[in-house]
């Protein structure tokens, strides 16, 4: 008799498959189908899923969606350049799992143990404990990719709970007695009542899975918040959400991340959807501009991260502490020249007006140079297509002066003060001071 593939008594492996395709293919190809007509990609935010559509969502937002939504899972509240690619975060992270998190790993690994346990015992003339611990490996891989991918606890839940049940599962299925092949025992409901009630709702540990309504029953209201009305320069008037990151029940268009480039696709009706400007670089969906003092093709997205104070209007000028960063984003490889013209810089125990400068792109140490003030320091970056961050450290360190100069922050460390930072084409001349 040829071997059967489950579904009914007879039914051909090719039909089993079939229905297997075609029910992921229903659920599948309608949320491929939206993704393309909201976003442009097949699986956003997955910028290899790109489709040749006009409203595509420019490839430097997504993959700093992409990006945001990695770190924030690791690491809320701090910049994805200084989190992504490396382990400082983990064991906040651990300290931060909710309680669900760890009941489902309880009594995933309370299964685990019943089963390895009864796994040296006879269960029949099939050797299930052999075959049945396959049902583990699709959780297991999940929760890997999931690891792997963006760890928030509320991305796993599902897999988390099949993990929880594919492992009492095996439990039960170990610990049948012999001769029970087709039989349902008694017992089995009766283990299983058991993991739910000391689980779930006897361990005084932990809080109740079901969370009773907070508003007699009925949805709470959304809540509100303070709004202003933008104009792109298409002439588009959007709603912007003032001291908020969500529109919540604001008027339509409304967004936290305004783009003045931003404009309706047919020009009058929001139905049609919208689109923006695809020749600008778009650094992240919060700089909209680029940074007073800076310089820039407009093809070259710049972004200042950590270590910059506010821009003081009044000298006209940056300061710095040491270390800081920029954020550059570029559609494609080349090499651009940062020129750099500093004002003061930090010479070990005071503010003067000569020092050094090390530079780093994406980690790696360019070069060190000397640094005078008024005088200009250029260096060529070879950068990689996407995103790159340009690191400038002050081997002398910071200050905190007694008597802050013009525009310096007060009871703060200091390490430079920055008169203009430009970003362009690198003409072959050799990094320095000129």
């Amino acid at each position: 008799m040829p071997r059967q593939l489950g579904g009914r008594a007879g039914a051909p492996r090719w039909r089993v498959l079939a229905t297997a395709a075609g029910g992921a293919a229903a659920l599948l190809v309608p949320w491929t189908v939206r993704s393309v007509v909201l976003t442009g990609y097949l699986a956003y935010p997955s910028a290899c899923t790109a489709v040749n559509v006009p409203w595509r969502v420019p490839r430097s937002l997504v993959l700093n969606d992409a990006n945001w939504i990695r770190s924030w899972a690791r690491q809320p509240e701090a910049l994805w350049p200084d989190v992504l690619g490396r382990w400082d975060w983990l064991r906040v992270w651990v300290w931060r799992l909710p309680a669900d998190v760890f009941r489902a790993l309880e009594i995933a690994v309370a299964g685990l143990v019943v089963a390895v346990a009864a796994g040296g015992r006879a269960v029949g003339p099939r050797c299930r404990g052999a075959s049945s611990g396959w049902v583990l490996v699709p959780a297991a891989a999940s929760l890997a990719a999931w690891f792997a991918s963006a760890p928030n606890p509320r991305f796993a839940e599902g897999s988390l709970w099949f993990l929880a049940a594919a492992a009492v599962a095996l439990a039960v299925e170990r610990l049948r007695p012999d001769g029970e092949e087709t039989r349902p025992g008694s017992y089995r409901l009766a283990v299983c009542a058991l993991w739910v009630a000391v689980f779930l709702f006897v361990s005084p540990l932990r809080q109740p899975l079901v969370v009773p309504p907070q508003s007699k029953g009925r949805f709470a209201p959304l809540p509100r918040s303070a709004t202003e009305v933008r104009t792109t320069g298409s002439g588009l008037r959007v709603v912007v959400p003032v001291d908020d990151d969500r529109c919540w029940d604001a008027p339509l268009p409304c967004t936290p991340y305004f783009h003045p480039q931003l404009r309706l696709r047919n020009g009058h009706d929001l139905r049609g959807g919208f689109a923006l400007d695809a020749s600008v670089a778009y650094v992240d969906n919060l700089t909209i501009t680029l940074p007073p003092g800076v310089e820039a093709p407009e093809d070259l997205g710049v972004r200042l991260l950590k270590g910059w104070y506010t821009y003081d209007q009044t000298t006209g000028s940056w300061w710095m502490r040491d270390p800081a960063e920029i954020l550059l984003y570029t559609p494609a490889a080349r090499t651009v020249r940062l020129a750099l013209t500093m004002e003061t810089i930090t010479s070990g125990e005071t503010l003067g007006d000569q020092g050094e400068l090390s530079v780093t792109l994406n980690g790696r140490r360019l070069d060190t140079v000397s640094v005078h003030a008024g005088a200009t320091v250029r260096m060529d970056l070879p950068l990689k297509r996407d995103f790159n961050v340009v690191g400038l450290r002050l081997p002398a360190g910071n200050v905190v002066p007694e008597d802050p100069p013009e525009g310096a922050p007060a009871a703060e460390p200091v390490g430079a003060q920055v008169l203009s930072i430009v970003l362009g084409g690198a003409d072959g001349g050799s990094p320095g001071p000129s």
